[in-house]
């Protein structure tokens, strides 16, 4: 994976930690499509963008909901972040 993205990734989990909604739908948005390629997967699993989306389905904003679960479907398919999924049952 090319550094741009690793650094993009980090970034960007950190903005989902933002009170603003329109800073969580960007990142979620841009997530989404990151996390379509498997590596970029791996790396927002292993870097803690799980334990964060978990914090958004739990919230009452649908749109946000819907966008956290598209990234967590997108992460799910790969096997190690299903096992980290699992664990934060």
């Amino acid at each position: 994976m090319a550094l741009n993205h690793v650094s993009e990734l980090k970034h960007l989990i950190q903005k989902l930690v933002s009170d603003n909604v329109s800073t969580n739908k960007k990142s979620l948005a841009a997530l989404a499509k990151l996390t379509k390629k498997t590596e970029n997967a791996i790396k927002f699993c292993r870097n803690g963008g799980l334990e964060l989306l978990i914090g958004f389905i739990q919230r009452t904003n649908p749109k946000l909901t819907d966008m956290a679960l598209s990234v967590l479907a997108n992460c799910s398919l790969e096997n190690e972040c299903r096992q980290k999924v699992n664990r934060n049952k």
